[in-house]
């Protein structure tokens, strides 16, 4: 890989999984570069992080602003109920272990919600110590811009929950209209298991086998013998491919469904 100076047309993304790195060079038509890794185990993430951007010989100082990919914990509010004061308490109060993260929110106004998430400090040192300019956002947020914009199609008489599995997890959301639903995330990394759990919530929300639809996007182990498993219960299940409007990744079949969908935001 050779050393490259970035254009004003180039983007820069870092995706932060859970025991993944990425880096993407995006120029508006195509992805220029693309490199993953696997985190050394035993190593704080922040740790990882630091020395991976430093052995980047893409990112040797031709870089102030990077877009951040995070995989962490989210927490939807509707717009009309948040009130950023109370913000941290309510993300800490939820999700144990985060006493130290520096919490963040990014308004949704096209989901009449707002996205709180939370990010640890350590990881916010590495990335300031590397880019003087750094927009963090949840890495299911552009996947929840991508479906919620199928959500809102007038005339469709069936519901449609969607499943994305990705870094071990799985995250299950429904729309009403452009509105939220339902919105969860669980671990994932046995196919039984995210069996019961996509089935429990496809229940739970009142949808019907014979007419209401399961979407499986991303990565998981025995991903075939789920779907096949779903459809023993529901009557519709689809696994969509990537639209052709996407740039071509088909090169790095292991990239990540929402690193892919954040290239049209």
């Amino acid at each position: 890989m050779q050393e490259s100076t970035n254009t004003p047309n180039q983007r820069l993304i870092v995706r932060i999984g859970q025991s993944t790195l990425a880096l993407l060079i995006y120029d508006g038509h195509q992805v220029c570069q693309y490199e993953e890794t696997e985190m050394r185990s035993g190593v704080s993430t922040a740790a990882n992080l630091r020395e991976w951007l430093k052995s980047q010989p893409l990112l040797a100082g031709t870089y102030s602003s990077v877009s951040i990919l995070l995989h962490t914990p989210t927490l939807l509010v509707p717009t009309d109920e948040f009130d950023s004061s109370d913000a941290e308490s309510l993300y800490k109060y939820t999700f144990s272990h985060h006493d130290h993260d520096e919490v963040r929110h990014l308004v949704l106004p096209q989901h009449h919600a707002v996205v709180v998430f939370g990010i640890e400090k350590d990881l916010l040192t590495v990335v300031t110590d590397h880019f003087a300019d750094a927009q963090w956002q949840p890495v299911c947020l552009s996947v929840w811009q991508r479906f919620g914009k199928r959500g809102q199609q007038p005339g469709r008489e069936h519901q449609r929950l969607h499943v994305y599995f990705h870094d071990g997890h799985a995250d299950v959301f429904s729309f009403n209209g452009s509105h939220f639903k339902f919105c969860n995330s669980f671990l994932a990394t046995h196919a039984k298991d995210a069996l019961y759990y996509v089935l429990n919530a496809f229940t739970q929300q009142g949808m019907k086998a014979t007419r209401d639809e399961v979407m499986v996007v991303g990565h998981v182990a025995n991903k075939k013998w789920l779907v096949q498993q779903l459809e023993t219960y529901v009557g519709r299940v689809s696994v969509p491919e990537l639209p052709a409007t996407q740039p071509d990744t088909s090169q790095w079949p292991t990239m990540p469904a929402d690193l892919v969908f954040s290239l049209s935001q």
